[in-house]
């Protein structure tokens, strides 16, 4: 029962009307974004793992990096009609920061879809550096 209504609420959440196109949207695969967005399937218990810990270490280093105020926690960014939303902004240098997290124990190079994200959102502010940091959940050294 308790489960079941974690996958629903995951599915309301997944499912909700987002105004306008997304940069998550275009730098993953867009035909995924139209297709799940026509075609909506019931949540497992797989996306609900997925979702409540990559939103767990999301949040805990945007609040660890505010600490001392001196990043911006989501800016909301607008280019063209699309919308973004950043996880850490550098305030002092102008420098975007995307958090991630990988069921990984090594990584030698960040997924193209992360780069691309980030790039994105360095045209936006007009940054020559971007950051991408991955925690990577299977390395526990």
């Amino acid at each position: 029962m308790y489960l079941e209504t974690l996958q629903k609420a995951l599915f309301e959440k997944f499912n909700q009307d987002r105004t306008g196109v997304h940069i998550s949207d275009i730098t993953l695969c867009p035909r995924k974004s139209v297709w799940r967005k026509l075609h909506p399937e019931p949540c497992t218990m797989r996306d609900v793992n997925f979702f409540s810990s990559g939103r767990s270490i999301h949040d805990s280093i945007q609040t660890l990096a505010n600490h001392e105020g001196k990043f911006e926690i989501e800016q909301e960014v607008h280019w063209e009609g699309m919308v973004g939303h950043i996880d850490l902004v550098d305030k002092e240098n102008n420098i975007p920061i995307e958090c991630k997290s990988a069921r990984m124990k090594t990584m030698d190079s960040p997924k193209s879809h992360y780069v691309e994200q980030l790039k994105a959102y360095m045209a936006i502010l007009g940054s020559k550096t971007g950051v991408i940091l991955v925690q990577l959940l299977m390395h526990f050294d």
